[in-house]
């Protein structure tokens, strides 16, 4: 309020260049058309303005400077709802690198626990391929499949994926569409289709396998051996017909 009516107040000044953003701006505190130095502003204007607002010069924090306001409106820039990326950010503030950027960012602690939320969420989402013209033909019916499971190097072509007990590591049974394939081509590049994330829930044994854990992975693979797929042959008869191959939907390059 009392900026804004100094602003009103006093002689228009001269645009000048801010070395961090690139633009010519009007800076607050100016002195014969000059901005004010840092040292002034941090050893005589803020001590100032403090003084008449009748607040101390330091806090828990330490010495109130012209450098903390900074942060301070980085910080607020970042949290709020539909907030500003740390690119965004790192561009508004000047700098080269984005951890410079990251030492100005304080994330509140619900800010933490909503992003650990989302995190959390992601780690059990899938993407799923919907063939909306096999829908919109009413091919269903006969039992044409219409919803794919991305397994990374794959597509499960059984709309019941999620209750596979090989989903972790792919059998390679009837359902399977390798992508190199013809029809695996032609999900990837069909405008039509719908692509969305869903959400499937995973046991600690499968969680472990999706960190990383080569030895989870191996114990699931090994108790899995003579359990049937969805087209109900077991990984040994499959591997019989046409060669093992085992592949995860949570790989590191999803």
């Amino acid at each position: 309020k009392y900026i804004t009516a100094w602003m009103k107040k006093r002689a228009s000044p001269r645009k000048h260049l801010d070395r961090r953003t690139g633009e010519h701006v009007h800076f607050l505190f100016q002195l014969r058309n000059r901005p004010i130095a840092k040292e002034v502003l941090n050893q005589t204007v803020i001590p100032l303005l403090c003084k008449k607002a009748g607040i101390p010069i330091e806090d828990s924090k330490g010495r109130i400077t012209s450098h903390r306001g900074r942060a301070s409106a980085v910080s607020m820039l970042a949290s709020v709802p539909q907030g500003m990326t740390i690119f965004d950010l790192a561009k508004w503030c000047g700098h080269t690198s984005v951890q410079s950027t990251m030492s100005y960012v304080r994330s509140k602690p619900t800010q933490l626990a909503s992003a650990f939320a989302k995190a959390d969420q992601a780690a059990r989402m899938i993407e799923i391929v919907i063939d909306k013209e096999v829908i919109a033909a009413g091919a269903t019916k006969d039992g044409a499949p219409w919803k794919y499971y991305d397994l990374g190097d794959s597509y499960c072509s059984n709309a019941f994926w999620s209750t596979c007990p090989h989903r972790m590591a792919c059998a390679r049974c009837y359902f399977n569409i390798p992508k190199p394939s013809a029809k695996g081509v032609v999900l990837a590049a069909q405008q039509a289709a719908n692509r969305l994330l869903e959400e499937v829930w995973l046991s600690p044994e499968e969680r472990d396998a999706v960190s990383g854990d080569v030895e989870a992975l191996e114990g699931m693979l090994n108790k899995l051996r003579d359990k049937p797929a969805l087209d109900g042959r077991t990984p040994g008869e499959i591997s019989a017909t046409c060669g093992s191959q085992v592949s995860s939907p949570f790989t590191e390059s999803e």
